[in-house]
């Protein structure tokens, strides 16, 4: 059960208005998305060449875990880490094909970072997923987070993206494979004002139990170029 998330074996506030970076599990790639005005002043959304290997700071003083609906636009259910999970609301999705209805809210995480090397500028994004896939790795990222002297002190983490592992779940109609992302915490900074007011404090008193360490990384295949805006830079 991640991040203690009922369900993750209405709509909600979509938060603040940012870019953002997202992961697609079924391929092991990075997307960073902006949202622009197209030529009749519409907003659209315009998506980089997907890629792998970027490296950003995650702003663990702004984690939000809850309920996410993707698909059309995305609705959030969310609360500050160590608040009170919200409940899982009713709303189905259409029949798919064979019929089959889920819940159209499913568990989630959210989470600012910032990365003048990887997007260009030093402003925030959102980081935010729902597939079991992501959210194992980013649980085990936390409880690096937790059990770190340097999160005690207020810093937060600068992580790099290094490799994916294999995940397969054979199931009736098939085997779906999906890649859940390895993430290298490379060194630690003092949490940048840019992140805003933090809604998580720092941890504090004993270490926390850190998760079992991954199994071993598949190879990951030859680079993919970063977007053109990405420049060398401090993360």
């Amino acid at each position: 059960m991640a991040f203690g998330i009922p369900g993750s074996e209405g709509s909600g506030d979509s938060g603040p208005f940012l870019d953002r970076i997202q992961y697609d599990a079924r391929s092991g790639f990075f997307t960073n998305v902006t949202r622009k005005q197209d030529g009749g002043g519409q907003w659209v959304n315009d998506a980089s060449e997907p890629y792998r290997g970027p490296q950003f700071a995650v702003d663990f003083g702004s984690f939000e875990v809850g309920y996410i609906k993707l698909g059309g636009t995305p609705s959030f259910l969310l609360v500050p880490f160590g608040k009170p999970i919200p409940q899982q609301p009713e709303e189905l999705t259409a029949p798919d094909a064979n019929g089959k209805t889920r819940r159209a809210f499913s568990p989630g995480f959210r989470v600012k970072v910032m990365s003048p090397a990887t997007f260009g500028d030093g402003e925030p994004r959102y980081f935010s997923g729902t597939s079991k896939a992501l959210m194992g790795s980013m649980e085990e990222l936390f409880n690096t987070f937790m059990a770190s002297a340097e999160a005690r002190g207020g810093q937060i983490p600068v992580v790099k993206h290094t490799s994916t592992k294999t995940m397969e779940t054979t199931g009736k109609h098939g085997t779906t494979k999906n890649y859940a992302p390895v993430f290298s915490v490379t060194s630690w900074i003092a949490r940048p004002e840019g992140f805003g007011e933090r809604t998580v404090p720092a941890p504090s008193g004993a270490a926390a139990a850190v998760a079992p360490p991954p199994a071993a990384p598949a190879p990951m295949p030859a680079p993919v170029p970063v977007p053109a805006a990405s420049v060398a830079a401090p993360f």
